[in-house]
C-alpha cells in the first residue's frame, strides 16, 4: 500500500556497537526484515529495483541520510498447500517453516511481500542479490528461502528457474531514537529480544510492553523446569489434608513416583500441559470460540489501563508469543538428549 502521500519522517538513530561488539557500517542498516532502509549508496545502485517495486519514505536520523522502503508489491504468492505452515486451531497462519512460491506470481518480481502474515517478511529475487553484490554494497546477507524446480529440457515448454532470497543483517542497526529507554526497560523484564519487542511497540503500535509483562507474570505459574520442589509441597499437603480441594494432584504424584516415575519426567508432563492450557486461554481471551446463538454477541477483551482504570488499548495475540516467553529459552520444544532413567 502506498504512503508516501501521508507519510511523516520517523525519527531513528544508529547503534553502532550490539553487546560489546563494534558493528561495521552498513548501506542497509537494520531494522528488520519487515522494513529495510537504505543509504544514498545502496539507493543508487538499486534505484530501478526499488522504484519499480515499491517506494522509498525518508526518515529523520542526525548522522546519516536514511531511507525506508515500503514494499508495493504484496503478493498472494505463497503456496500454503506445499509449504511447511504452522497454524493456529483456526486455520490462521503463525509460522512459515518452509516457503513454496507460486513460480508465475514471483516470476520477475524483485522485491515484493507476501500476503496471509500480519506482518511480511521482504523478500528479494537473484537479480537483486547480484546487484547488491557486484556494486561493492555492504551490510546485507542473503538467505535462500526458494528455488523453483530446474526445467525440463525435453518438455519443449520454455521455463525459468526463479530464485527467491530474504535479507540478513551484517552491519550496523538502525532504532528508533524512542526506544532505546523502552529496549532497556524490556532488558531490565527479561525479554530475549528487547529490541524486538521495543521496536514492535513503537513501530506497529502494539502495547508489547503490556504483553509482555502479561506473559511473564503467567509463565510464572507455571511449575519450573529446574526446581522439582513443587512436587514434595504437593504430595505433604495431601497428604495433611487428604480431602481438600486439589489434594488429588499430591496423591497422584506420590504414586507416579512410588511406580518409578522420575522429578524430570513428571515436570516435563505438568510443566507441559499447563503451557498448554496457557497457550488456549490467552486464545480464549481473544475468541470465545463456538457459543449458543443466544449468547452470541457475548465478547469480552483484556485491556491495559492507566491507574485511574481507564482503557488505553486491547491486548490481543496473546497466545502468539506463549511460546516465545518461555523462560527456558526452547519455546517448549523438549530437553536436549533427556537421560533415560530406566535404561542401564
Amino acid at each position: 500500500m502506498p504512503r508516501k502521500e501521508m507519510w511523516k519522517a520517523i525519527p531513528m538513530e544508529l547503534i553502532h556497537e550490539d553487546q560489546g561488539k563494534r558493528l561495521l557500517q552498513s548501506d542497509s542498516p537494520w531494522l528488520g526484515s519487515h522494513a529495510l532502509i537504505f543509504r544514498p549508496t545502496a539507493i543508487s545502485a538499486l534505484g530501478t529495483l526499488l522504484y519499480s517495486n515499491g517506494e522509498l519514505l525518508p526518515l529523520l536520523c542526525p548522522e546519516a541520510e536514511l531511507s525506508i522502503f515500503n514494499a508495493t508489491h504484496v503478493l498472494d504468492a505463497l503456496d500454503q498447500a506445499v509449504s511447511d505452515i504452522l497454524r493456529l486451531p483456526t486455520g490462521k497462519l503463525i509460522w512459515i517453516k518452509r516457503h513454496v512460491f507460486r513460480p508465475e506470481v514471483v516470476l520477475g518480481v524483485d522485491v515484493f511481500k507476501i500476503t496471509g502474515t500480519e506482518v511480511s517478511q521482504t523478500f528479494v529475487s537473484e537479480r537483486f542479490v547480484r546487484t547488491w553484490k557486484s556494486s561493492g554494497l555492504r551490510g546485507l546477507e542473503f538467505q535462500e528461502v526458494w528455488r523453483s524446480s530446474n526445467p525440463d529440457p525435453s518438455s519443449g515448454v520454455e521455463t525459468h528457474e526463479t530464485q527467491v532470497l530474504r535479507p540478513r543483517e551484517e552491519g550496523d542497526m538502525v532504532v528508533n531514537s524512542h526506544s532505546d529507554e523502552l529496549r532497556k526497560k524490556f532488558q531490565r523484564l527479561g525479554a530475549d529480544d528487547p529490541k524486538g519487542w521495543a521496536d514492535s511497540q513503537l513501530d506497529e503500535g502494539i502495547p508489547q510492553l503490556a504483553r509482555f509483562l502479561f506473559l511473564r507474570q503467567a509463565w510464572r505459574n507455571v511449575v519450573p523446569e529446574d526446581n522439582p520442589s513443587w512436587i514434595e509441597a504437593y504430595i505433604r499437603a495431601a497428604e495433611s489434608k487428604p480431602d481438600e480441594p486439589y489434594a488429588g494432584i499430591g496423591h497422584s504424584l506420590k504414586r507416579l513416583r512410588a511406580r518409578g516415575a522420575t522429578d524430570e519426567e513428571i515436570t516435563d508432563l505438568v510443566r507441559g500441559m499447563q503451557a498448554e492450557f496457557l497457550f488456549q486461554f490467552c486464545y480464549l481471551l481473544d475468541d470465545p470460540g463456538a457459543v449458543e446463538p443466544e449468547v452470541a454477541d457475548v465478547q469480552w477483551a483484556l485491556v491495559q489501563v492507566d491507574d485511574e482504570g481507564n482503557v488505553l488499548g486491547q491486548m490481543t495475540g496473546l497466545h502468539e508469543d506463549v511460546l516465545a516467553t518461555d523462560p527456558t529459552g526452547r519455546e517448549m520444544r523438549p530437553r536436549a538428549n533427556p537421560p533415560d532413567p530406566h535404561q542401564s
